[in-house]
């Protein structure tokens, strides 16, 4: 199924954060690049691709804090 693509505001909505938080995003990379699609300077999203990437980042985050607060333990 082809997702369509939809605009930075209404990203925004659909994640609840500013649309200003979307470009943060977007120029920190970590909203992946094969998620949006740039023409001149304006950006069209994939919900759904932006939405599990940002979830995946979240998840790997959480790993890594685990991993980190595991390795104070060894060290208690």
């Amino acid at each position: 199924m082809n997702e369509p693509f939809v605009t930075k505001g209404e990203l925004a909505k659909h994640l609840g954060v500013s649309s200003s938080t979307i470009r943060v995003w977007t120029s920190k990379k970590l909203i992946p690049e094969h998620t949006y699609l740039k023409v001149n300077n304006t950006y069209r999203y994939k919900l759904n691709a932006v939405s599990d990437a940002l979830v995946e980042q979240r998840l790997q985050e959480s790993k890594e804090n685990d991993l980190d607060f595991n390795d104070l333990d060894e060290d208690i």
